[in-house]
């Protein structure tokens, strides 16, 4: 075999048996060598892929317990809600039973107390019973003694259940002025000769040809006691002038 050297003499038989010498061949020892850094190798990367698969496993540990306390946490809530709800339905419903209870006694309570209710007709009716009927007596009474026969005066009855105004006058002089209750009044209205015996207040002395005027004329009537005699006329106008004549009331004539 010829050698032929080419350019530059870099691929010479001297080269290239140089480099076969310069490769020595490994020794025995280096490959243990290698052999337990790849194993430490290994080793490490095992370790690294284990705590990876740790960190994995608790954040998933940790997004379940999360999740599983998230839905005891919706679902008691919601029981919770559940039983405030039927409380508060049950109190809705005796609270409703309560105030239509006390509706229903507050309505009945304002019939009867309610202005012309019941109640209030039952009071002004007995007041009036007992002012008719001590009116009444009052009449029997001064009719049994019989000490009007030398003089002559009326009273005056007011009926129904409001007071009615009563104005007395004469000679351009207002003697009297004021609401009468229901039944027979106090006041004595000496229109012939005066009482032996005059209460203020209650007696008054007028003229025989005084006028009369009411606020109610339907509700008024008048009790002459004249000598002697009793007479019940009701007023058949607002205004009456000379009121014993107006009634044919005898008066001797002096």
């Amino acid at each position: 075999m010829v050698y032929i050297p080419g350019p530059g003499m870099k691929n010479s038989p001297e080269t290239i048996k140089k480099n076969k010498v310069e490769k020595k061949p490994e020794t025995v020892a280096e490959e243990p060598k290698r052999e337990k850094k790849r194993k430490k190798t290994v080793k490490v990367k095992r370790e690294k892929t284990n705590k990876t698969s740790n960190k994995q496993f608790l954040l998933y540990l940790f997004i379940a317990i999360s999740v599983f306390f998230s839905i005891a946490a919706f679902f008691k809530m919601y029981e919770t809600e559940k039983a405030m709800r039927l409380r508060l339905d049950e109190m809705s419903a005796k609270y409703n039973a309560w105030y239509q209870e006390i509706k229903q006694k507050s309505e009945e309570t304002y019939e009867i107390l309610k202005p012309n209710g019941w109640l209030n007709q039952a009071v002004l009716s007995s007041s009036l019973i007992d002012n008719y009927i001590v009116g009444i007596d009052d009449i029997i009474n001064v009719a049994q003694k019989g000490d009007f026969s030398d003089v002559a005066y009326c009273r005056i009855f007011v009926s129904g259940k409001s007071p009615v105004w009563i104005s007395v006058e004469g000679n351009s002089k207002t003697f009297f002025g004021k609401n009468i209750s229901p039944g027979l009044s106090d006041e004595l209205f000496y229109y012939y000769k005066q009482p032996k015996v005059q209460i203020e207040g209650t007696t008054f002395i007028v003229p025989r040809n005084f006028k009369l005027t009411t606020g109610n004329y339907e509700n008024t009537y008048l009790l002459f006691f004249n000598f002697g005699t009793t007479k019940l006329v009701k007023m058949n106008a607002r205004s009456i002038n000379n009121v014993p004549a107006a009634f044919d009331i005898w008066l001797p004539q002096n």
